[in-house]
């Protein structure tokens, strides 16, 4: 009776699992924005131009698309928890390297851990609520929680704008960077405390298993287009006609490789599993 009693006391979903799930979502819609309010600061401190600054956000944006999906699957494959963590510890060193940054250089390499931090708490955030579900024995998992998440990623995108504002007004530029070592340290607390740790897995991590279960030519090819993208939108205001002939050439030559090295890497994919087994 004292075990049934204290089961139906324990809530299936805690406050600091949702709140550790809020904290992860959040990062990727908060970073997106909260920079903007910096770009001037960060162009008159740094001497750039504000051409130059925007590939702050430029760098985040294309980080995330390609990282979202491939932290994603990595959660599949070794497990929400990790990739989780490792998600906000990038966060965390992304906003030291920029907080204490000299250049544009160390900036970007900022940006792009952060992009790459936040990424992971999305995906990571879905599959723990998903399996958390199904350890509670519910069908599927609670229509409030994902209603939560959901609404945190809007909010936060409409918040950033004004919160950078504030933080630069008071504390400076650099704070936009600095601020999220803190969410980062508070994600990761509240992770180890309601987190439960992934299972164990049943092969080893090498690089055959990952090349066995990711898509990495669909992700280099993936990657190759949308930063070749990138290029040409940014230089649409001195545009020569050379450049869009050299982009669409580009474009064909890949969509024509991409079937070859997709038969390629299925093959490969395949001796891969082998060698797993």
């Amino acid at each position: 009776m004292k075990t049934a009693d204290k089961t139906r006391e324990t809530p299936a979903f805690p406050k600091t699992f949702i709140m550790a799930m809020i904290f992860g979502v959040g990062l990727n819609p908060v970073n997106s924005t909260l920079i903007s309010t910096a770009l001037a600061p960060i162009s008159h401190d740094l001497r750039i131009d504000a051409g130059r600054a925007t590939l702050l956000i430029s760098a985040l944006y294309l980080t995330c698309a390609i990282a979202q999906p491939t932290a994603g699957k990595l959660s599949e494959i070794i497990g929400p928890r990790s990739v989780f963590m490792a998600g906000a510890a990038l966060v965390m060193i992304g906003g030291l390297l920029g907080g204490f940054a000299p250049n544009l250089g160390v900036l970007l390499t900022s940006r792009v851990l952060i992009g790459a931090g936040t990424s992971c708490g999305y995906p990571a955030a879905m599959l723990l609520v998903r399996r958390r579900a199904d350890r509670m024995g519910l069908a599927e998992p609670p229509s409030l929680v994902l209603s939560i998440l959901a609404m945190v990623g809007l909010v936060l995108i409409a918040v950033g704008p004004p919160l950078g504002g504030l933080l630069v007004t008071f504390l400076g530029w650099r704070s936009t960077f600095f601020v999220n070592v803190l969410v980062g340290i508070i994600t990761i607390v509240l992770g180890l405390a309601s987190i439960e740790p992934d299972a164990k897995h049943e092969h080893r991590m090498t690089v055959s298993f990952f090349i066995a279960h990711l898509d990495v030519m669909g992700l280099l090819l993936f990657s190759i287009t949308i930063s070749a993208l990138l290029i040409v939108l940014m230089s649409l205001p001195t545009l020569s006609t050379r450049c869009p002939v050299a982009s669409l050439s580009s474009l064909c030559w890949l969509l024509s490789r991409g079937s070859c090295m997709r038969q390629r890497l299925s093959s490969m994919c395949v001796h891969s599993r082998r060698i797993v087994r």
